[in-house]
């Protein structure tokens, strides 16, 4: 099973070798190197999470129905990178 994090290098890589204009492949080389970067963030949340669930299930605590949004979606590391897009009126 891929992370999100890989599947986005490979989706870049596909993009950077059918790109020709040199400005698109640099920007998306550097969103690839920061995707790089995070690699140690993402090591963590996957066996911080592993780990989790196996406390839990070892104490019999009840499942958690949607373990991302109470644990993750607050802290979203995305919003920090990207802008939100805002449409302009005429």
């Amino acid at each position: 099973m891929k992370t999100y994090r890989q599947k986005l290098s490979k989706w870049i890589e596909e993009e950077i070798k059918s790109s020709v204009n040199d400005e698109v492949v640099h920007a998306l080389e550097n969103v690839k190197t920061k995707i790089k970067e995070m690699e140690k963030e993402e090591i963590h949340m996957v066996n911080s999470t592993y780990e989790k669930g196996y406390n839990d299930g070892q104490s019999n605590k009840r499942r958690v129905v949607n373990y991302y949004a109470e644990t993750y979606k607050t802290h979203d590391i995305l919003k920090g990178m990207v802008r939100p897009f805002k449409r302009h009126s005429n």
